[in-house]
């Protein structure tokens, strides 16, 4: 919320409006709008999501690649920034590479982190809303710089879970190989499901 409010005095925007926006999805969710075509799921934007291809080859090579499925209406207005983040001490807390849009905070598109973990994340789509829950954008946020997939499984797991449904991919390349994971969590005031799996050298996760 610090961070949030910071990008807000930064450019000289209303706190108020910046969070909304980034509570978008979270909004859209509550209105619960199902149109025929939706599958019986709450439609969320004026998209369907991204997709994500991840390899290994021969050669011991990692390939990930993310298309950004965005609204039109910010499609060019995407960046990669590099961020260093430091507390009053000027130690550095936090180092990764996003795909930022100004206004959202980072950590819901895709990058990569100094632990040497990259991802990507895709719209999964859901009936309903946990309103006890965080809402997507600030969880992604908090898990931009997880030392591996299972940290981010064990805090999407904690309680009161996400708001809303995501899947989050996650490659990184260790000493015992390649760790190719695949998170997906879908959250209502009744119940909370994350399901972690690992795909193995080759994935592909595409939302038409």
């Amino acid at each position: 919320m610090d961070e949030l409010k910071g990008v807000a005095v930064g450019a000289d925007v209303s706190f108020d409006e910046l969070f909304l926006f980034n509570v978008d999805h979270e909004f859209v969710s509550i209105f619960d709008h199902v149109p025929d075509e939706s599958h019986d799921v709450t439609y969320t934007s004026l998209y369907d999501g991204c997709t994500n291809i991840t390899m290994e080859t021969k050669q011991g090579q990692v390939l990930f690649a993310h298309t950004e499925d965005i609204n039109p209406i910010t499609r060019d207005m995407g960046i990669m920034v590099k961020f260093t983040i430091t507390n009053t001490e000027g130690e550095i807390i936090e180092d990764f590479l996003d795909y930022y849009l100004p206004g959202f905070l980072s950590g819901s598109k895709f990058g990569y982190n100094s632990n040497g973990v990259m991802m990507g994340m895709n719209c999964v789509l859901q009936r309903g809303i946990n309103l006890n829950g965080i809402p997507r954008k600030f969880m992604c946020r908090s898990l931009y710089s997880v030392k591996n997939a299972d940290e981010a499984r064990r805090k999407l797991e904690a309680k009161p879970g996400m708001a809303t449904s995501y899947m989050f991919h996650y490659v990184q390349k260790t000493k015992h190989g390649i760790e190719n994971s695949v998170i997906e969590t879908a959250n209502t005031d009744c119940n909370q499901y994350v399901t972690m799996f690992t795909p193995g050298r080759f994935y592909h996760h595409c939302n038409m």
